[in-house]
């Protein structure tokens, strides 16, 4: 091996692209090019581009899309389509972890109670409209975020009231393997079910396009990015401005907000 292969470097630059959603052949790409970078110079992989997992943050900004950066949520490092998946499987992930903790404690078969299934269904709404309204953040939607998130905390309150005055009182049984095969049900929905159109982008409404795009750059800013409320307002400003010198829309002059 010559002083410029450093194959363990190359495999966690090439790891880290793929988990930060770049296709498999644009990652080996980039390896590729650090490579006969590396065989032109005589440098190590480390000298000449610096520790793998921050070269690899480094490129997976500037190769991805301009539809995927639209997407990215940088501060949690995910796109926030994949969000979605924590809305439709987090009641699969309670229900797979209530099953397993069920059959360590009752065995094959659960009680059901008017105050578990209560609480359960209250526990797994509650968690989906969390993630609802993360999703919502980083999307640029704060009215919907907050909607979700005061009626997450609604449904804390909720939880907590059907543990503790619904009947307790056994109605019935099924056995654990139930809970955890419906848990695994839910968690494949949540890879296989995209969300829908206008959970991510406005619906067009009265106002009009231009209008809706700025909007959303502000949301954008003000909660994935968190920018300073005063920030955001001088950027959406300056960029009004742009958009009505040029004649042309948002979109025709930036691309995808």
């Amino acid at each position: 091996m010559t002083h410029h292969d450093d194959p363990e470097w190359e495999f966690t630059v090439e790891f880290e692209l793929l988990g930060k959603g770049i296709d498999a052949e644009t990652a080996e790409r980039i390896v590729r090019e650090a490579r006969e970078h590396c065989a032109e110079t005589n440098q190590a992989p480390v000298e000449a581009f610096g520790v793998p997992e921050e070269y690899a943050e480094e490129m997976a900004r500037t190769r991805r899309s301009i539809a995927q950066r639209a997407r990215w949520d940088y501060r949690h490092d995910i796109d926030v389509e994949d969000m979605w998946r924590f809305v439709v499987g987090s009641p699969g992930w309670i229900l797979v972890l209530g099953g397993i903790v069920a059959s360590l404690r009752n065995g094959i078969w659960t009680n059901l109670t008017p105050s578990g299934l209560a609480f359960a269904a209250a526990f797994c709404l509650t968690c989906s409209l969390a993630a609802l309204g993360q999703m919502f953040r980083t999307s640029g939607r704060p009215r919907l975020m907050t909607a979700a998130w005061a009626t997450t905390a609604a449904g804390v309150i909720l939880a907590a009231m059907c543990s503790e005055f619904v009947s307790h009182d056994r109605v019935g049984r099924i056995p654990t393997v139930f809970l955890i095969a419906t848990g695994a049900g839910l968690l494949w929905l949540g890879f296989r079910i995209k969300p829908p159109a206008g959970l991510i982008s406005p619906k067009p409404g009265r106002i009009t396009e231009t209008e809706q795009w700025l909007r959303r750059l502000h949301g954008l800013l003000r909660h994935r990015h968190r920018v300073r409320r005063a920030s955001a307002r001088q950027v959406l400003a300056e960029t009004r401005v742009k958009v009505e010198a040029s004649g042309a829309s948002p979109q025709e002059k930036f691309g995808d907000v």
